[in-house]
């Protein structure tokens, strides 16, 4: 078995394996690890934002301030990175924009 193989011989821990698909996302939409962490924990941020103001009334204008803060902070890392962003519903659907080959994905779990 190649070291490359898609099956392993001893059995990881989710996380590690998590790490393992981040890495190899990154890889192949060409996002430097470090950006692309910083972009997911933007986007965690923004959808537990939403989450709180959808859940709890009296947090709604402060989760909408936050979300808007989010929004802008967000959109200037896509483009710095050179990726388009989506938002059908809670996560954004993501597009390198150089790579129209690859088409949109989500951003990888963490």
């Amino acid at each position: 078995m190649s070291p490359t193989a898609t099956t392993p011989t001893v059995r990881i821990s989710r996380r590690l394996r998590a790490a393992v698909g981040f890495a190899r996302w990154s890889i192949r939409y060409g996002v430097d690890p470090l950006d692309l962490a910083q972009l997911r924990t933007l986007v965690d941020r923004r959808a537990k934002a939403w989450d709180r103001g959808n859940n709890d009334a009296r947090e709604s204008e402060r989760s909408e301030r936050a979300m808007a803060r989010l929004d802008a902070q967000i959109a200037a890392m896509a483009d710095r990175l050179g990726l388009a962003l989506d938002w059908p519903g809670l996560y954004p659907t993501v597009r390198v924009i150089a790579r129209p080959e690859l088409g949109e994905t989500m951003l990888p779990e963490v």
